[in-house]
């Protein structure tokens, strides 16, 4: 499945500087799906429940109109960081439920080791970053969620 697609993210940012910028985005209106992932690097830094709100503001800026697939983060290897990772996933799960044109889509248990850690053939060295290996996993991933939730026709080839 070939699809157009246009990233509109930008290395290190964080759920609070895409939805102070989101609105400016005008071809949202027109996409055929949209793919959020974004909060890795809250996790740290940011607490959970402002993550939380900044990701209800961010789905409630984007076109009602439009399927949006929410990717939860994606796992880690780093010690402390995976409950937390985990934690704020669930509660996406649950704040993405509250939209109708809103699908949860996590790919942990395709990336993960026996321990819930991200596979060491899937980061590059860093615990956090995926290999080669590991963004095939999640690009096979990602296709079958757009293929089971984006609307053909509108902006993605069949």
């Amino acid at each position: 499945m070939e699809l157009p697609i246009v990233n509109l993210g930008i290395g290190g940012d964080n759920t609070f500087g895409l939805v102070t910028r989101v609105s400016h985005y005008d071809a949202l209106d027109k996409a055929g799906c949209i793919m959020v992932n974004i909060g890795v690097n809250d996790v740290p830094f940011r607490p959970i429940p402002d993550m939380w709100h900044n990701y209800g503001v961010l789905l409630d800026t984007l076109p009602a109109n439009v399927p949006v697939i929410v990717n939860a983060v994606l796992p880690v290897d780093r010690e402390g960081f995976q409950p937390r990772i985990d934690t704020f996933n669930e509660g996406l799960a649950e704040l993405a439920a509250q939209y109708s044109h809103v699908f949860f889509a996590d790919a942990t248990s395709e990336l993960v080791d026996e321990a819930g850690r991200l596979k060491s053939e899937f980061h590059t060295g860093d615990r956090l970053h995926l290999s080669e290996d590991g963004y095939a996993v999640w690009g096979n991933f990602l296709l079958r969620q757009f293929a089971a939730h984006c609307v053909v026709g509108r902006g993605l080839a069949e």
